[in-house]
């Protein structure tokens, strides 16, 4: 009998390995962008168009407000795989909120492309869940963190690292963030930097 339990453990432990080599292969084997003329717009409304369904089987609003747009280079399928992993995110924040606590709130998420004062180009996405602890902020793109019981943690990570192998950066909007563009501070939001 105690062989049978060691035997299990043994079997389990090597599955999680594997499982765990498998994520480190994925984040450590990203290709470089293979940069192209796109316009960014066309790269909100893709993913968009793409996520539209999903997002809304779960009962959430999408919206995709285009308040900017401009030509960039940049690999497009890896931009879109940041914006779509950060909308999955959002909708496994909303599936563990508590939907008994009596508010009745609108749950949505916004894609929103504009441009910053220096001319850099940026989508915000955003959401009105419960956002994220003060706690994991420091630690949400640090490769391999998760605060999911079945998370891999390495979304976020793998997003930033291709935010900075384009030259831009993917970064947490914290609510003093949002309080001095005076945009409202439920939920969380990231910010896709160009």
């Amino acid at each position: 009998d105690d062989l049978a339990v060691a035997l299990s453990a043994i079997s389990s432990r090597a599955i999680h390995l594997n499982q765990f080599i498998t994520r480190f292969r994925t984040f450590s084997g990203l290709p470089p962008p293979n940069r192209k003329p796109c316009q960014l717009h066309d790269l909100t409304d893709n993913v968009y168009q793409l996520m539209r369904q999903s997002v809304l089987d779960n009962g959430i609003k999408l919206d995709n407000k285009v308040v900017y747009s401009q030509l960039l280079m940049v690999d497009g399928g890896q931009i879109e795989q940041v914006l779509i992993n950060l909308i999955t995110n959002a909708l496994e924040a909303f599936a563990l909120l508590d939907t008994h606590d009596g508010i009745d709130q609108i749950q949505q998420i916004t894609l929103e492309s504009g441009h910053l004062t220096d001319g850099r180009a940026y989508i915000d996405i955003k959401d009105s869940g419960g956002g994220i602890s003060a706690a994991a902020i420091t630690n949400i793109f640090v490769p391999f963190f998760t605060t999911k019981s079945n998370g891999s943690g390495i979304g976020l990570a793998l997003a930033k690292r291709i935010m900075v192998q384009h030259g831009g950066d993917l970064i947490y909007l914290t609510n003093e963030d949002l309080e001095k563009i005076s945009v409202p501070s439920t939920g969380a939001c990231f910010r896709v930097l160009f």
